[in-house]
């Protein structure tokens, strides 16, 4: 599915799905608190999910691989393991991108995204010596588990909990990268 990449006064709006290209743009109403902060939003109302993101026309090089990889997942049917697996939620896309907008640079590394079979996400880092592992469960529960392979130490924790820990490995993923 290819992205449609329209700007906007200095903004790209990342739009997933056929019907979004026949959207107009001027239409979208974001605050500019969530077009400074690259907010996305999730079309919940339609019968195919969208994801939309509003980031800085000069994004860092994770967002668009990023958003891309969330409208797959959301395009995965009931079922899509062969085992009864859950459709992703779209509340879990939108959380997941919204931590990543928070919390990422732009010489942070993407991570891949793999769907649970509960239709929740993971989010994963294996590189440059750190294993870095994000489960949303929901759009409101996550847990992070951490690895620092060089040093040894790992810890684990609700992500709310952990957000000053999980910046800290981000900065190293992107320092030793």
């Amino acid at each position: 599915m290819a992205s449609l990449v329209t700007t906007l006064q200095g903004y790209d709006l990342m739009c997933l799905s056929d019907r979004d290209r026949r959207t107009q743009v001027s239409t979208c109403t974001l605050s500019q608190r969530d077009l400074l902060s690259g907010r996305t939003w999730v079309d919940v109302d339609s019968e195919t999910p969208v994801v939309r993101a509003m980031v800085p026309s000069r994004s860092p090089r994770w967002v668009q691989p990023t958003v891309e990889s969330l409208a797959a997942l959301l395009a995965l049917p009931s079922g899509w393991n062969s085992y009864d697996a859950r459709t992703v939620k779209p509340s879990i896309a939108q959380a997941a991108f919204e931590l990543l907008a928070d919390v990422m640079d732009g010489d942070t590394p993407g991570p891949s995204i793999v769907p649970t079979s509960a239709g929740g996400l993971q989010l994963e880092w294996h590189t440059a010596n750190v294993e870095l592992e994000i489960t949303f469960y929901s759009s409101r529960r996550a847990e992070v588990y951490c690895e620092d392979v060089e040093t040894g130490q790992s810890w684990e924790g609700s992500l709310w909990d952990c957000l000053g820990r999980l910046q800290d490995a981000l900065a190293k993923l992107a320092r030793r990268s």
